[in-house]
C-alpha cells in the first residue's frame, strides 16, 4: 500500500521533525496501485443508486435495462482504467446480490448460478474492455508526452546551441568591425597628431588613444620640473582623477626617472600603480630621448588588456611624445624669431624688448601710448579646424583694423591672440580700436562662433603730459638721439621696467 502525501504547514505553528502535520493528497493517493480518489467515486455512486432504488422501491432497479450499475462500471473503467473499473464491476455485483439473490425456477444449480452471475459478469467483461483499452491510451499518452518533452529538451538545447554561436558570430563580426575601424580611426588621429601647437597636439592624442587602446578612463600628463600635472583626463568623475604626481611618488620616478611602462598584469609593478591606474608608461621623444609626460589608463575592457595592447600602448607612448616635442620646438622657434612669416606680425619674443624701447620713447617725447591684448578663449569642444578657423579671423582682423604705427605682436601660442602696441593713442582711442576689431571679428568669423569667446584687455602704458611740464624741443630731439643711438644696450634694461601682458 502507498500513499502520496504532502507535508501540510500548521499556520502560526514552526514544523517539527516526526511531529509534523501531515495531509494526503487525495488527487493522487493510491492504494495497491489503486486510485483512492476513484474508490470513493465509486463508492458514492453505487450508494446514491441504491438510495434512488430504496426510495422508489424498485427492488434493486430489477427489470431497468440498461442496469444504472452498468454506468457506474464504464465510467470507472474509461476514466481509471482496468484495475479501477474491475474493482467497480465487483462491487456492482455485491450491491446488486447482496440481499437480492434471484428466485430458484427448480431448474439445476448450474441454470440457477448463470442467473445469478450472467449480469455482474457483463459488467466484468466491460471493464476489462473498456480499462484495457484505457490503459493503452494512457499509455500511449504517457509516451507521447515522454517524446514531447524529450523534443522540447532537444529544441531547447538547440536553441541554447545555435543562441550561443549567434553570440559568438556577432563578437566575431564585432571584432573584425571593430579591427577596420580602428584602423581607419588610426589613420585619421594620425593626421590630427601631427600638428605644430602642442594644445593640437594634445586634442589629437586624445582621438589616437581612443582608437588604438578604446580606454574606458585615462589621463594624459605632462612633465613640469619634478611633477606630472595632468592636462588631459576622460572618463572621470569630477574630483575623482589625481592631477599631480611629484618626485617623491613611486610612479614618477618608474616613469620619469626609470623611463619603463607599469602594469597591474605584472605583479612586481602591481604596487607602483597602486590603485591609479591598470597601465602607465613615459611620453619619450624619439628625437631627443627625453621624457615629456605620461599617459596613464584607469579602466579598460578586461579582454582589450593583452600583450597586444600593452605593445600599442607603449608605440603610442612614443608616437604622442615625439608630437609633443616637435610641436614644443616649433612653438618655441616662433617664439624667438623676430618676424613671423606666416601671420606677417611680430613674434612674441621681440614684445618685451619693442615696448620697453616705445616706452621710453613715449616718455621722452611725451605722446600717450596705450597697450590692447586679445586672447582667444579656447574651449574644450572646438577642434582642430575651428580653432585654425578662429586663429585665422583673429589675424585677418587685426592686419585690417590697425594703422601702419601700430606694432603686434603674437601671443605666447601663435594664432590664439595678439598684444598691440598703440602709439599716440590714449585709452579712450584704445577702447575704440577695440569696438573696431571686434567688429571686424564678428565679421570674418563664422556663423557658429561669436566674438564672446575673445577676452580684450586695455591699458594705458603712457598718458601724455601737460604743455607747461614739457621740456624744451632741443633737449628733447637730443635726448631721442640719446635713446636711439642707445638701443643697442636696451636689452640690459631690467625686466621689471617692462608692462605685463
Amino acid at each position: 500500500m502507498s500513499l502520496k502525501t504532502l507535508p501540510s504547514k500548521a499556520q502560526g505553528a514552526p514544523e517539527s521533525g516526526a511531529g509534523q502535520a501531515r495531509r494526503v493528497d487525495w488527487a493522487h493517493a493510491e492504494v495497491w496501485g489503486l486510485r483512492v480518489a476513484a474508490l470513493f467515486e465509486i463508492a458514492a455512486m453505487l450508494a446514491g443508486a441504491l438510495g434512488v432504488d430504496a426510495w422508489l422501491e424498485t427492488g434493486r432497479f430489477s427489470g431497468v435495462e440498461p442496469h444504472p450499475f452498468l454506468f457506474v462500471v464504464l465510467i470507472a473503467a474509461a476514466h481509471y482504467g482496468l484495475g479501477e473499473g474491475l474493482i467497480a464491476a465487483a462491487l456492482a455485483a455485491v450491491a446488486l446480490r447482496a440481499g437480492n439473490l434471484p428466485p430458484a425456477t427448480g431448474g439445476d444449480a448450474y441454470d440457477y448460478l448463470w442467473a445469478c452471475v450472467v449480469q455482474p459478469f457483463g459488467w466484468l467483461v466491460l471493464a476489462v474492455v473498456v480499462g484495457a483499452v484505457r490503459n493503452y491510451h494512457r499509455g500511449r499518452q504517457r509516451k507521447i508526452e515522454a517524446d514531447l518533452e524529450e523534443s522540447l529538451r532537444r529544441e531547447r538545447e538547440l536553441s541554447s546551441g545555435f543562441d550561443h554561436v549567434r553570440r559568438v558570430k556577432r563578437r566575431l563580426e564585432e571584432a573584425v568591425a571593430s579591427h577596420l575601424r580602428s584602423a581607419v580611426s588610426l589613420y585619421g588621429a594620425a593626421q590630427h597628431i601631427e600638428r605644430s601647437d602642442p594644445l593640437e597636439v594634445i586634442g589629437g592624442a586624445r582621438a589616437l588613444i581612443e582608437a588604438g587602446l578604446d580606454p574606458s578612463q585615462y589621463s594624459l600628463y605632462l612633465l613640469d620640473g619634478d611633477r606630472l600635472v595632468c592636462v588631459l583626463s576622460e572618463g572621470h568623475e569630477p574630483g575623482c582623477a589625481r592631477w599631480v604626481y611629484d618626485r617623491s611618488t613611486p610612479l614618477f620616478a618608474r616613469i620619469v626617472e626609470q623611463r619603463l611602462t607599469a602594469c597591474v598584469a605584472r605583479p612586481a609593478e602591481a604596487g607602483i600603480l597602486a590603485e591609479d591606474g591598470v597601465i602607465a608608461g613615459p611620453l619619450i621623444s624619439d628625437q631627443t630621448g627625453e621624457v615629456v609626460g605620461m599617459l596613464k589608463i584607469e579602466q579598460i575592457g578586461f579582454i582589450s588588456l593583452s600583450l597586444a595592447a600593452v605593445q600599442n600602448f607603449e608605440v603610442i607612448c612614443r608616437w604622442v611624445g615625439t608630437a609633443f616635442a616637435k610641436a614644443q620646438q616649433h612653438m618655441d622657434g616662433h617664439v624667438s624669431a623676430y618676424f613671423n612669416a606666416n601671420t606677417q606680425i611680430l613674434s612674441f619674443g621681440m614684445f618685451e624688448q619693442q615696448s620697453l624701447f616705445v616706452t621710453r620713447i613715449a616718455r621722452r617725447l611725451n605722446f600717450d601710448l596705450s597697450l590692447l591684448a586679445i586672447r582667444l578663449e579656447v574651449k574644450r569642444n572646438h577642434t582642430a579646424g575651428e580653432r585654425s578657423q578662429i586663429a585665422q579671423a583673429l589675424g585677418g582682423a587685426v592686419r585690417s583694423v590697425l594703422r601702419t604705427t601700430d606694432l603686434a605682436f603674437e601671443a605666447e601660442r601663435v594664432g590664439y591672440g595678439y598684444t598691440i602696441l598703440l602709439p599716440n593713442t590714449s585709452e579712450a582711442g584704445a577702447q575704440v580700436v577695440a569696438g573696431k576689431l571686434l567688429s571686424e571679428l564678428e565679421r570674418r568669423l563664422p556663423s557658429a562662433f561669436r566674438t564672446r569667446d575673445f577676452q580684450i584687455r586695455v591699458e594705458s602704458l603712457h598718458s601724455r603730459r601737460a604743455l607747461q611740464e614739457l621740456p624744451s624741443l632741443a633737449s628733447a630731439v637730443s635726448r631721442l638721439s640719446e635713446t636711439v643711438s642707445g638701443a643697442a644696450s636696451l636689452d640690459r634694461v631690467q625686466r621689471q621696467e617692462a608692462p605685463s601682458v
